[in-house]
């Protein structure tokens, strides 16, 4: 804290972009800085979650703006409200997803040859033996793991995604958002994470029309030859409304917007 205020008086922002922290949000505005926070998905009507939206200039979501339920802020006075509450109206901007991965085509509908198994940070995605039992019941599919253990874990998972026929995830943002850049069908499992930031997530995906996605509750199944068959009929390039590779220019323009003002 003691750095950021030395940067604070040092450097003069116009406004300071936050990600996740209530701490540091709360921090600059005391030094008057606005502040533009990054949310994430979930049930966040918690007193520390509301109290650094109240103090936020703006808030921005990386989903598209169809997708606002992905954020629940009731209030003590609008129990209920719906997915946002009164007082995040105006300030919340649904920009889009945002991903490193430079937007593709899309895959075409296509029989499925290749899945790869994407691994988070946050551990909890598919084992080895469900892993083994996939193989086991899709014979003549190959099986890629990335990112599932220390020893195939990669920064960027970018090629491997590309060269993938389908994509078996956690619900996590920036998973489904590389997967989205890439255009691949993909079958999602959310895990469990505080606020149900990732239930939150693959509720929004399995309602929307269109998208290439499957929604399951668990990696370990008996179904998997049904699961490719039925991925092999999904439209990758339909992940557009998801991730239409503008979601960081969005997020920019709300940036600049607020230190403009200041």
């Amino acid at each position: 804290m003691a750095k950021i205020a030395a940067w604070i008086d040092r450097t003069a922002p116009d406004a300071m972009v936050v990600d996740v922290s209530v701490e540091v949000a709360l921090f600059a505005r005391l030094h008057g800085v606005p502040v533009v926070s990054i949310a994430l998905p979930g049930v966040r009507s918690d007193h520390a979650h509301r109290l650094g939206f109240d103090v936020s200039d703006a808030i921005i979501g990386a989903w598209p703006e169809w997708a606002m339920g992905m954020l629940r802020v009731d209030t003590a006075d609008t129990p209920g409200a719906g997915p946002v509450a009164q007082p995040l109206a105006g300030k919340l901007f649904a920009v889009g997803a945002i991903s490193v991965q430079a937007n593709s085509p899309g895959r075409t509908p296509a029989s499925i040859h290749r899945v790869v198994v994407l691994g988070g940070g946050g551990g909890g995605g598919m084992r080895e033996p469900e892993i083994r039992a996939a193989r086991a019941q899709t014979p003549g599919v190959e099986w890629i793991e990335v990112g599932t253990s220390a020893d195939n874990w990669s920064p960027n998972p970018a090629d491997w995604l590309r060269r993938a026929s389908m994509v078996v995830s956690h619900a996590g943002q920036g998973a489904v958002a590389d997967i989205a850049a890439v255009g691949v069908p993909a079958l999602v499992v959310p895990q469990e994470r505080p606020f149900r930031e990732q239930i939150m997530t693959a509720h929004t995906l399995s309602r929307a029309d269109g998208l290439p996605v499957m929604v399951a509750n668990s990696f370990a199944r008996n179904d998997w030859a049904h699961l490719l068959e039925r991925a092999g009929q999904l439209d990758g390039r339909n992940w557009k409304s998801w991730n239409d590779g503008y979601g960081a220019d969005r997020a920019a323009a709300v940036i600049r917007d607020i230190a403009g003002k200041s």
